[in-house]
């Protein structure tokens, strides 16, 4: 189709993508061009672009997932699915050659480099795929053209899409940062720091913490989980579930790095940690070097940063031989530098066990545990009854909540050992107790009995997540009418961010939130309270598309309808939302004008009727979401932890000792809780 319009799809406009898309107007007929981003300098490049092809078209536009697909659903739902099978296709192919973290001078556990090579090229092409759905939805059967920022990735990106886009072609920009020429000098200088930074330092030998210690990633700061019968409400929720193991605090090490948080809201933690006895430290990376803990020395032994440097001869030989040679070889070195980093810290502290809550795609820690001998653990929530394609998997030991998350892994790129069912992680029964005193309180101040209580649960938005701005602004313009328009109904809001930050609002909606509000029909909770508090003050939950804040409230047995703009249910993976009761006009509509529009039959028709009866009752799911319903997922948490490190303490292997916790938790708790997966590394 050499003579067919084609129209260009780029995240961003920069010096790269107009000189790319300059050359590829010269030999096709390009129509138009699709940009989310651009400096005011580069668009204004698009002129000399516009004398090459006159009537071409430059429009910025965003990103919506929420584009119908012509399977059915939305394009969100299966570009998990697409990105997942264009990875498990090239990375077949680059497995073949030996694979660049195959390549790695680090001992890494099957399964983990499986996994983690897939994120990697998951995490390159994921954006470009999207855009190509976009395209593909918009232009039927019209060619299309993508840019790719990992434009080594493109050759392979192109083999690997003929079935799922075969309209769409792939084209790689050239990039400074993360080409492979520009990580060689970054290599070599990064080693040469190393270096001189240690022979700076001497040569005395380090000594190593004596007994295991598990080592946890500053992340949350204080937000009241503490012991409230103590008074100990400042407790920072990193080690919530460690001191539930019963484990001495002096054997956990908390590390202060990378973080958003405040320097004062750092330095409270900080101090609540050291006055509850446990080991802080801050790392290069902190922002906070000033707090007074003391600095890990990460950088590595000369030796072993000679021999760093001398296997930069791997990624020359993947750079030539190999199967997107240029992008492997540039991974390579970044992924060698960082590994080494984190390899240095957790043998120096004798780190066994490492918990960050980042949820990152580039899990570089996860590959610096296997090198030592320790194992990385993850927890996760929220959206885990979906698999997220670019959610990381590289744990050694997942807890999720129950079986619908596990379901759901089973989906992804895979790369734990062991997945185990602990139940809800965000409250414990204290929590939950408090949340429905202050629910029912809040309830009294709306009316009371008199009154039909909705409480609205958003969820995180942006131009490039499942809910975009437009339909979150959608959820509260409907919501607010329908309160406007009945006289009986108040309006709890609990958002999800600052309600005057949350993308998509204006300044008309807020004023009508705001008259309701003096008219004591609506309430907005603070972004920064419990979801709980809110919804033990409702006749009936409406949440926004798949999200943790309505599964707390079905876990909770309290009355959920979602209004999904997604439309999950009938994507690929409808069935693992139908495990947790979404049906749909049932339990799920596809936005919130027809949740609204059910509330209100359901009012009238049920006028009278028995709670349970009533729309939003899911209570037959629970057992997928949350198989215990106890609060006591920490006590689960720190019982298999308590059970790992009593193995370590016996010299015992991390296979060995990964299977002891897993036969005392099976014991406990009931084998069909917890999951065997993979063969853990003994290095």
């Amino acid at each position: 189709m050499p003579n067919q319009l084609v129209d260009i799809y780029t995240d961003h406009l920069g010096l790269s993508e107009c000189a790319t898309i300059t050359r590829y107007a010269l030999t096709h007929p390009v129509n138009n061009v699709h940009y989310r981003t651009s400096t005011p300098f580069c668009l204004s490049l698009t002129r000399l672009i516009r004398l090459i092809r006159q009537g071409l078209v430059v429009e910025q536009r965003g990103w919506d997932q929420t584009t119908p697909h012509s399977a059915g659903s939305t394009v969100y739902h299966h570009l998990q699915r697409v990105s997942l099978a264009v990875a498990d296709t090239i990375a077949d192919k680059l497995e073949r050659t030996g694979s660049f973290v195959d390549r790695l001078p680090f001992d890494i556990a099957a399964n983990r480099r499986r996994s983690f090579l897939r994120t990697q090229i998951v995490g390159d092409i994921y954006w470009p795929l999207l855009q190509g759905m976009i395209a593909t939805a918009e232009g039927q059967n019209s060619p299309q053209a993508v840019l790719m920022s990992a434009g080594g990735l493109a050759r392979e990106v192109n083999a690997a899409t003929r079935e799922h886009l075969p309209n769409v072609r792939f084209i790689g920009v050239s990039q400074l940062r993360d080409g492979f020429a520009f990580r060689t000098a970054w290599f070599f200088a990064a080693q040469a720091k190393r270096a001189l930074a240690r022979l700076m330092a001497g040569f005395e030998p380090y000594s190593v913490k004596p007994h295991a210690r598990i080592g946890i990633a500053h992340s949350w700061g204080q937000i009241g989980q503490g012991n409230r019968q103590e008074g100990d409400l400042g407790m920072p929720r990193d080690v919530w579930w460690y001191q539930a193991s019963g484990l001495a605090p002096e054997r956990c090490t908390i590390i202060f790095g990378r973080s958003k948080l405040t320097f004062a809201a750092a330095d409270a933690s900080a101090r609540w940690l050291e006055s509850h006895d446990f080991d802080i430290a801050t790392s290069s990376q902190s922002p906070h070097l000033d707090l007074g803990a003391r600095r890990i020395d990460s950088t590595p032994g000369l030796i072993r940063t000679l021999r760093d440097t001398i296997s930069y001869g791997n990624a020359a030989l993947l750079a030539i031989k190999s199967p997107a040679g240029s992008w492997q070889a540039a991974m390579y070195l970044r992924t060698a530098y960082h590994v080494r980093t984190w390899q240095t810290i957790f043998a120096r502290e004798n780190i066994k066990v490492w918990f960050d809550a980042s949820d990152s795609s580039m899990d570089l820690s996860a590959l610096a545990c296997d090198s030592v001998g320790a194992i990385k653990l993850g927890l996760f929530w929220s959206s885990e009854v979906l698999p997220t394609s670019r959610s990381s998997a590289a744990h050694a030991v997942r807890f999720v909540p129950g079986p619908a998350a596990y379901h759901a892994y089973l989906r992804g790129p895979g790369g734990t050992d062991v997945v185990v069912e602990v139940g809800n992680n965000y409250q414990s029964t204290a929590d939950t107790e408090r949340s429905r005193v202050v629910g029912g309180n809040l309830r009294d101040t709306l009316g009371g009995k008199n009154v039909y209580v909705i409480v609205a649960l958003d969820r995180s938005s942006s131009e490039s997540s499942i809910v975009p701005p437009a339909k979150l602004r959608d959820f509260y313009e409907h919501l607010v009418s329908h309160t406007e328009s009945d006289s009986t109904i108040r309006l709890v809001i609990k958002p999800k961010s600052p309600l005057s930050e949350t993308p998509g609002m204006d300044t008309s909606l807020m004023m009508r939130i705001a008259d309701l509000e003096a008219a004591e029909r609506v309430r907005v909770l603070d972004d920064q309270r419990s979801v709980m508090d809110a919804a033990y003050a409702a006749d009936i939950v409406v949440g926004l598309g798949v999200s943790s804040a309505g599964f707390l409230t079905v876990a909770a047995g309290i009355p959920t309808i979602f209004a999904d703009p997604s439309l999950g249910i009938g994507g690929p993976d409808g069935d693992l939302l139908r495990r947790v009761g979404w049906e749909s006009s049932s339990t799920v509509f596809p936005d919130t004008r027809a949740a609204l529009a059910a509330i209100t039959r359901s009012r009238v028709a049920t006028a009278g009727v028995s709670h349970e009866s009533k729309l939003g009752d899911l209570s037959a799911y629970l057992g997928e979401i949350d198989p215990y319903h106890d609060g006591n997922s920490a006590v689960r948490v720190g019982e298999f932890l308590r059970s790992f490190i009593e193995e370590i303490d016996d010299y015992q292997p991390v296979s060995q000792a990964l299977d002891a916790a897993a036969q005392a938790y099976a014991t406990t708790h009931g084998s069909t809780h917890i999951h065997i997966l993979g063969t853990p590394n003994d290095a």
